[in-house]
């Protein structure tokens, strides 16, 4: 369990092996709380240091076999693998290749989705973990989509999906049959275009390369509400972490900082501010 000290009222869980996680533990929780639920558990303190090391080091691997690779977290990328068949073969045995070499180059296993959008990708990525690979063919979306838990849809959190069931919401196939001005009605229109979009296997916006190109920036969605001060302040601070990582590595310094805050009413803030001297670190 990757934390503070269970004994610190202020140290909370930034993640935790999948054995830990049978006990319910899970990030953002106080590491208080993971002690009681995991008593034998190994707590260890996050080495950011060593983190960003090997993220780098698998990021240069992605890089190998395509030019357009987008890092949207510490432990987390999109590569582009279309017209790279010719020079590596199909898709899926690339992905599989890819597998091998960050196992062997870091001794890290990693889970692969692969799909005709991000969203999708997304998804596929999360069914075999730990060390899985998934492929959602092409023209199986829906059918993918269709099969899927409605709690398993990205972008649904337990409010939205409590608001869905109270509407007689219990499916994704109850939900795909669902109009899109229904949604809306009931959800607003980012959320019900959102809904809508995502049971039908669309990309949606969610993972869309930043509006400017010279911008660097660091994402996550989470699987639960961070609400605890300690929690927000730790998920902050590893963004921040990768983002400066990336400054670094690209050699870019910037007078504004901006964050993007969504909530699971799907509204949407963002904030900046524009330093008179450079951020570098």
């Amino acid at each position: 369990i990757v934390g503070g000290n269970p004994e610190d009222r202020r140290s909370v869980v930034s993640t935790a092996s999948y054995e830990a996680r049978k006990f319910g533990v899970h990030s953002a929780m106080p590491t208080a709380v993971a002690a009681r639920l995991c008593p034998e558990g190994i707590f260890v303190h996050p080495r950011m240091e060593r983190y960003l090391e090997l993220s780098e080091k698998i990021m240069e691997i992605f890089a190998q076999y395509s030019p357009d690779v987008q890092q949207i977290s510490i432990d987390e990328a999109f590569i582009d693998l279309s017209g790279t068949e010719r020079l590596f073969g199909p898709s899926e045995l690339t992905a599989q290749k890819i597998k091998k070499q960050v196992k062997d180059e870091t001794g890290l296993t990693v889970s692969v989705g692969l799909a005709s959008n991000k969203y999708l990708a997304k998804l596929a990525s999360e069914v075999n973990k730990p060390d899985g690979f998934f492929e959602i063919k092409e023209g199986f979306e829906e059918d993918f989509m269709l099969h899927l838990p409605l709690k398993k849809v990205w972008g649904i959190g337990a409010k939205t999906l409590a608001a869905l069931n109270s509407k007689g919401i219990t499916t994704t196939k109850s939900l795909y049959e669902k109009s899109l001005s229904l949604l809306t009605s009931f959800f607003g229109k980012a959320g019900g275009t959102f809904l809508y979009n995502a049971v039908r296997g669309k990309e949606t916006e969610t993972f869309n390369q930043p509006a400017k190109s010279h911008s660097i920036s660091a994402e996550n969605t989470y699987s639960y509400d961070l609400t605890d001060k300690n929690a927000i302040d730790t998920a902050l601070l590893h963004l921040c972490h990768t983002v400066v990582f990336r400054m670094l590595k690209e050699k870019k310094r910037s007078f504004t900082a901006s964050i993007k805050i969504r909530y699971d009413d799907f509204s949407t803030f963002s904030l900046q501010e524009t330093s008179e001297r450079e951020i570098s670190s």
